[in-house]
């Protein structure tokens, strides 16, 4: 089942609810639940987190994709990045407009159409 689906249903929503609540074409989410089509991943995320927020719904740890993270993005002092800052980074990953500016000791530094910089730690697998 998609992670959508499964959501708005914890929400006690129709797709015809969602769809209208945050202004997505219902058939674009037909297409997503059922597979036919797959938003960007960032997408999914922030989609979700709305969803949880307005509707009061608690999100699974696999729901968040946090299981599958392999990077911590945080500010240049070091703090994690609030979740708008994080999908503004993501969408400038989608459209490729990330500029890496330094790399050191498994820390990299990146810097966004806008000038926003952030720094990105790649995480090891276990």
């Amino acid at each position: 089942m998609s992670r959508i689906r499964e959501v708005r249903r914890q929400a006690k929503l129709t797709q015809k609810q969602l769809a209208e609540h945050y202004d997505i074409p219902l058939r674009t989410l037909q297409d997503w639940e059922t597979g036919k089509r797959k938003p960007p991943e960032y997408i999914i995320n922030l989609l979700l987190r709305c969803i949880a927020a307005d509707f009061s719904v608690t999100l699974e740890e696999k729901t968040q994709s946090n299981t599958d993270k392999k990077f911590s993005l945080t500010y240049i002092d070091g703090t994690p990045l609030n979740t708008e800052d994080e999908m503004y980074v993501m969408a400038e990953r989608e459209a490729k407009k990330l500029v890496l500016v330094n790399k050191d000791n498994g820390v990299e530094t990146y810097r966004c159409s806008n000038g926003f910089t952030f720094k990105v730690k790649v995480m090891k697998r276990k």
